[in-house]
C-alpha cells in the first residue's frame, strides 16, 4: 500500500459551486497545474481519490475545485479532510536540498567517536542490529550513536539546530554542512563528524520542560534555510 503525504488542508468552503480554500502545506503550489488526481483525507482517516479540475491562487491558500463536487453542500463534506498525494509523487528537490520529513526519524550517528557513554535506548528507534542498554553502542565504522532527531529549528542561529532524542537526553545538534558525512535517506541515518564537546554542551534532559533556548555564539557553517524544505514533506 502506497504512502502518502499532505499537500493542502480543506480550511472552508469557496463560493457556491462546489469550489474549497485550502490551507497550503508545500512549498509547491505550482505543482497544482500538473496535478489532477489527489486524495481527500478524512476524520475518520478515509481515504477517497478526487479530480482537480482547476484551481487558483487566493488570499495566501489554494482553491481547488473537483470533479463531481459541485455545490457547497457537496464541498461542505470535505470540510477538514486532508489533501494527498502518494508519496512517489512529491517533488523531486535538486542536490543539495533535504526535505525536513526526511530528516525527521533518522538516527543520528556521531562518526568520530567509538562510544559516546549516552544512557538507554533511544525513542522510536527499531534497529535490528542494535543492542540498547546502559553501554553506548559503537558501529562497524567507528561511529556512535547519537540518538533520533525529532525536530528541526530555524531561528536559533545560522545553522538549523536538530532536536535529537536519546533516552531521557535531548541534544540540539546544528545541521551545518561541515559536519554532515553522509545522509541515507533510506536507512533514515545522518553520520556526522561533530566536534569534540558540542554535544556536552548543547545537552540537556529531555523531560525537562521546554525552555527557549538562544543562538549559541559559535558560528556554524550552515546548510541554509533553503536547503531545508519543510513541506510536500
Amino acid at each position: 500500500m502506497p504512502e502518502f503525504i499532505t499537500i493542502a488542508r480543506i480550511a472552508r468552503t469557496q463560493g457556491v459551486r462546489g469550489e474549497v480554500a485550502c490551507d497550503l502545506q508545500t512549498d509547491f503550489p505550482e505543482k497544482f497545474a500538473e496535478r489532477k488526481r489527489v486524495y481527500a483525507l478524512d476524520a475518520r482517516n478515509q481515504r477517497r481519490e478526487l479530480q482537480v479540475e482547476d484551481h487558483w491562487p487566493h488570499k495566501g491558500r489554494v482553491v481547488l475545485k473537483f470533479a463531481g463536487v459541485d455545490s457547497m453542500n457537496d464541498a461542505e463534506l470535505l470540510l477538514g479532510s486532508e489533501i494527498q498525494i502518494p508519496l512517489a509523487e512529491r517533488a523531486q528537490l535538486e542536490a543539495g536540498r533535504v526535505y525536513i520529513s526526511d530528516l525527521l526519524g533518522c538516527t543520528v550517528i556521531n562518526a568520530t567517536l567509538t562510544g559516546t557513554g549516552m544512557r538507554g535506548e533511544p525513542a522510536g528507534l527499531d534497529h535490528d542490529s542494535a543492542a540498547y542498554g546502559g553501554e553506548p553502542e559503537a558501529f562497524d565504522h567507528g561511529g556512535a550513536l547519537v540518538g533520533v532527531i525529532t525536530k528541526v529549528q530555524f531561528d536559533s542561529g545560522d545553522a538549523p539546530l536538530l532536536t535529537v532524542i536519546h533516552g531521557k537526553d535531548e541534544y540540539l545538534v546544528p545541521f551545518a554542512q561541515a559536519y554532515i558525512k553522509e545522509f541515507d535517506i533510506a536507512r533514515k541515518r545522518l553520520e556526522m563528524n561533530l566536534p569534540p564537546g558540542l554535544l556536552e554542551a548543547n545537552t540537556e534532559p529531555a523531560a525537562q520542560p521546554q525552555k527557549t533556548r538562544k543562538a549559541r555564539p559559535k558560528k556554524f557553517p550552515a546548510v541554509s534555510a533553503a536547503s531545508l524544505t519543510d513541506q510536500e514533506q
